[in-house]
């Protein structure tokens, strides 16, 4: 059996416990011989291939959902145009759409083996000046949805708010300001963008939009990459990637209505950082 052991330090241990019945020359029971082997490597294995099976059962879910809808939707562009092609009609197709698809494979990709690469790696940080990140992500976000029409609100304190970390750190707002505008509908987008120090010592990012939002249910989940649930907000692994980064670095990352105690009226995600020191 399967048994807790306490070491002189306080520390617990598990332990297989295997007992044998001790009996004296006349057969007769006279007490109990045991032997508690410690099976913590045994334990610890167990919980890495427990681990690295949910990592390859989502790896295998991404296949053959996310990736499989982006090369559908591809696929049936391409037939559009080979329909028109076909029918002797002038091919003026807008391929935007096309392009953006395969933009999200890529960026699809990418994360997948930022995510394989940030398990097996130390982070290298240096000072970064979050302001120059999160307007290099805001004009990046623009450029990808350039046909969409999107307005970003935002407010960035005049003095750099640095914190340490590495350039991996836009993935963080690149994910959550790429999800605030693919969530809101119509092709209309507002996000507010705001950046601040705390008396804590606190770099404060907040990004806010103004979409369906999430149910509190789903909340606790939405960074969780092996417990996704169905519904709208299916973000893929791009918040699994937040979350491994921000804790990569020291930060915390959470989801809040944007409206309080309104979850239909849009979202707001918080990522705080340690500030730098000097």
């Amino acid at each position: 059996a399967e048994v807790g052991h306490r070491r002189v330090d306080g520390t617990t241990f598990p332990t297989l416990m295997t007992t044998t019945l001790l009996r004296n020359e006349n057969g007769e029971p006279i007490g109990f011989a045991g032997i508690a082997t410690d099976i913590t490597s045994s334990k610890k294995a167990e919980e890495t291939i427990k681990e690295e099976r949910n990592r390859a059962e989502f790896y295998l879910d991404l296949m053959s959902h996310d990736i499989t809808n982006i090369h559908q939707g591809i696929y049936s562009w391409v037939q559009v145009m080979n329909l028109k092609k076909g029918s002797g009609i002038d091919i003026d197709t807008d391929i935007t759409p096309i392009e953006d698809l395969v933009k999200r494979s890529i960026k699809l990709v990418r994360n997948v083996q930022l995510l394989s690469r940030l398990r097996n790696t130390d982070p290298e940080l240096k000072r970064i000046d979050l302001s120059a990140v999160l307007k290099e992500c805001e004009k990046g976000i623009k450029s990808i949805f350039h046909n969409a029409d999107l307005k970003i609100n935002s407010r960035y304190p005049e003095r750099p708010v640095n914190i340490m970390a590495e350039p991996l750190i836009s993935e963080v707002f690149t994910n959550i300001l790429h999800n605030a505008v693919k969530f809101q509908p119509d092709d209309r987008a507002v996000i507010e963008i705001s950046l601040t120090s705390s008396p804590e010592g606190l770099a404060v990012v907040q990004i806010a939009d103004h979409g369906p939002g999430i149910p509190d249910e789903i909340k606790p989940q939405i960074f969780d990459r092996f417990r996704r649930k169905e519904h709208r907000y299916h973000a893929g692994i791009g918040l699994s990637l937040v979350k491994e980064l921000v804790d990569r670095y020291h930060g915390t990352v959470e989801v809040m209505d944007r409206v309080k105690k309104h979850s239909s009226r849009g979202t707001c995600f918080i990522v705080k950082f340690p500030l730098a020191d000097g």
